[in-house]
């Protein structure tokens, strides 16, 4: 079926953008070259140009063919496209004598020639298109200046865009989110209170489907005028999609008085114009989220630092006892901790945790299990008891949706007794001169279940014991691995570091848990290292 265009509509349509061919060489660089290739050579070597657009120019700069081809070399592009070829040919008879090198060399001295243009059109094309991007990457920012309003603007563009190619009256529509109407958002030479006008539904507008599509529209029957415009008596009118690189953004519209129509000059005018609208529109936008996305970073960073703030700096100053620990959150803000203090019976405390979820709500989990624990830490001195409590207190203050894991200990730093109390993913490592012991904690995170029996674990830990806790997210890097082989490379690092410090081994597991699998899973780790040395 045949698609007619009525004899009152004008399409100016718009070719697809193609990369246009770079000019590989200057003439005289071409001459100069062949001259001095004959010269040292006693062949003939000039470039011939890939058949484009600008054939006609390059075939200007090109010497004309004087002989038989004895070789021909490609120059290429960044895609491996022909730009064009080097053609070796025998050199025509002359009254001076030149010395005719053998053709295999000849060859291969213009192949040599052949890379390096190719490697250097190749750059220049780099640089070309780098360039372009440079530009588009100019940050978007508001002027202390800026006090022009969009609307104001969008009108500005319509008069002189209409006034630039002799019009009378400008109007952008703009699309609604289901693209189904088009709404007149400004207007310049129209009456204002065309603004207040309903949209008009897209079903049915030929004209702004047809421009829509990518076409300039030039129309000289006022009845294809739209509707709200139909008390006015433009006579022609020309119609371009407004729209982004990926989004039709709407059409605008401008009128002319006079009968008359609209030649290709004019309507890329009026298609500038209709980008211009567009840059504006998507500033607009840009700046609008520019200022919100600043704000979310400052309420960030604010988190951030109050989250870090949580955490303890300096550890409590023991005789015979080293304490060191260190908490990385995969995204600034996360769900692990650590923690310690000294109760009021002057035992020490300590805990690991790790809350689950998303990266807001697991330091939000965090923030409630840490201070639940040090509210009721010293009225609750056995740790399954204090476990118990927090647990009951997250399973009625929540939907049930705050999961966490903890590792919750105490110490009497003048007999060495350990009493500690663990659930979830949190685990702990006692390890000795001779043995070493794995601290599982219960599987039941905080959370879980309305009612728990989180038991207290009491232990011993001598002069040389290392007591090591660290969250899940450590291990993380390595669940490629066997669970045994996990842990036979986590003791043999411990072995390896049993006369450094506390703060030496929490380094170092660190460092044994930052793998490229760990960084791609995106886990907060925490370790915690607690040495008797006396």
């Amino acid at each position: 079926m045949t698609h007619s265009i009525p004899d009152y509509i004008k399409l100016h349509t718009e070719e697809t953008p193609v990369l246009p061919g770079l000019q590989t060489a200057a003439g005289d660089e071409l001459t100069r070259l062949s001259s001095a290739f004959l010269e040292a050579t006693g062949w003939s070597l000039h470039y011939q140009q890939q058949e484009d657009q600008q054939q006609e120019d390059a075939r200007n700069l090109q010497p004309p063919a004087t002989g038989d081809l004895a070789a021909s070399v490609p120059v290429l592009d960044q895609a491996q496209q022909l730009l064009g070829e080097f053609l070796l040919e025998q050199a025509p008879t002359t009254s001076q004598e030149i010395p005719e090198m053998a053709l295999p060399a000849a060859t291969e001295l213009a192949t040599a020639i052949s890379g390096l243009v190719s490697t250097l059109e190749q750059a220049r094309e780099t640089v070309w298109k780098q360039e372009a991007q440079l530009a588009a990457s100019i940050p978007v920012s508001v002027r202390k200046d800026e006090e022009t309003h969009l609307a104001a603007r969008l009108e500005s563009i319509l008069r002189c865009g209409a006034e630039a190619i002799g019009c009378q009256a400008a109007a952008a529509y703009l699309l609604d989110d289901d693209t189904r109407y088009l709404k007149l958002r400004s207007c310049w030479g129209l009456p204002s209170q065309r603004l207040l006008d309903p949209p008009r539904p897209l079903q049915g507008a030929s004209v702004d489907l047809e421009a829509l599509v990518g076409h300039a529209v030039v129309l000289k029957d006022a009845s294809c005028m739209p509707e709200s415009l139909s008390e006015h008596t433009f006579p022609s009118a020309i119609c371009v999609p407004i729209s982004s690189p990926t989004v039709p953004l709407g059409t605008l519209w401008i009128f002319s008085d006079t009968d008359r129509t609209f030649n290709q000059q004019e309507s890329n005018l009026v298609e500038m114009v209709a980008g211009r609208i567009s840059a504006e529109l998507e500033r607009e936008v840009l700046l609008q989220q520019a200022i919100t996305a600043s704000l979310q970073e400052r309420q960030w960073q604010h988190a951030m630092t109050w989250q870090e703030n949580r955490l303890p700096r300096n550890p409590p100053l023991l005789t015979g006892w080293q304490i060191a620990a260190g908490t990385e959150q995969a995204q600034q803000i996360g769900g692990d901790f650590h923690d310690w203090t000294i109760l009021t019976d002057n035992r020490l405390a300590v805990m690991v945790g790790d809350a689950a979820g998303s990266t807001i709500e697991s330091a939000l989990t965090t923030a409630t299990v840490q201070a639940s624990m040090r509210a009721h830490m010293d009225a609750m001195p056995r740790p399954g008891d204090l476990l118990n409590h927090v647990n009951h207190l997250l399973w009625t203050g929540c939907t049930g949706d705050q999961f966490a894991s903890l590792f919750y200990a105490v110490i009497d730093e003048s007999t060495g007794r350990l009493e500690y109390s663990g659930v979830g993913d949190v685990a702990g490592i006692l390890l000795r001169e001779d043995s070493f012991r794995w601290l599982h904690a219960n599987p039941l995170a905080l959370g879980t279940q309305e009612s728990s029996e989180y038991e207290t674990v009491v232990e011993q830990i001598q002069v040389g014991d290392t007591f090591v806790l660290f969250s899940e997210g450590l291990i993380a890097g390595h669940q490629q691995h066997d669970p045994r082989e996990i842990e036979e490379s986590l003791i043999t690092l411990l072995r390896q570091l049993e006369n450094a410090t506390a703060h030496d081994i929490v380094q170092a597991m660190k460092q044994w848990g930052a793998t490229p699998e760990r960084d791609l899973s995106e886990e907060d780790q925490t370790v915690l290292v607690i040495r008797r040395t006396g």
